[in-house]
């Protein structure tokens, strides 16, 4: 009986469906357009953004919050018992009339 080839089981599969079929591992990560930029993180507006709505937030993490019925790129920090969100011009408090939308979980970068 010969031996089965060393590369039996790892044959390459043909690439099918779109990109966001392979960057988005579960189907509770969607990806959407950065609406602002966020120079700490590495975010331009208009980069793709891969969040997690069902994940809480972390401390240093990065994560889409709504104010106002505009939603923001931030950098969460909690200090003192309280959440604090910082961009690239404020940085503040996270008081009751802004909401927590997602977490963000990958940039990918606009090429225009």
């Amino acid at each position: 009986m010969p031996f089965p080839p060393p590369t039996q089981g790892y044959e390459e599969q043909h690439i099918s469906g779109t990109a966001l079929d392979y960057l988005l591992p579960r189907p509770t990560i969607k990806a959407i357009q950065s609406p602002n930029d966020l120079s700490i993180a590495g975010i331009t507006e208009g980069d793709v953004i891969t969040v997690e709505p069902h994940q809480p937030p972390k401390n240093g993490s990065i994560a889409i919050i709504e104010r106002d019925g505009d939603q923001h790129v931030v950098k969460l920090h909690w200090y003192k018992q309280r959440w604090y969100a910082e961009t690239d011009t404020h940085k503040g408090v996270i008081t009751e009339n802004i909401n927590y939308i997602a977490l963000v979980r990958t940039v990918i970068k606009s090429q225009i």
